[in-house]
């Protein structure tokens, strides 16, 4: 496939495929995905004193999961 250089974004041919065709997506959604897990984790500042390492475990869940949100 040969490249052009186009002047502007109007010398651009139509895309042929629909946006909301199933395949476009489904690879938009894997995309996404791999995006989110590449991401770096962010760490709240500061020290957490926990009672009971289910307590830090409990806590910690709760914030991966509203990281997630």
């Amino acid at each position: 496939m040969p490249v052009r250089k186009l002047r502007s974004v109007a010398e651009a041919p139509a895309v042929a495929a629909s946006p909301l065709e199933g395949r476009n997506l489904r690879a938009a959604a894997e995309v996404s995905a791999v995006c989110f897990a590449l991401r770096p984790w962010s760490v709240p500042k500061g020290v957490r004193r926990h009672a009971s390492i289910a307590a830090a475990q409990a806590w910690r869940r709760a914030a991966e999961a509203a990281e997630h949100r």
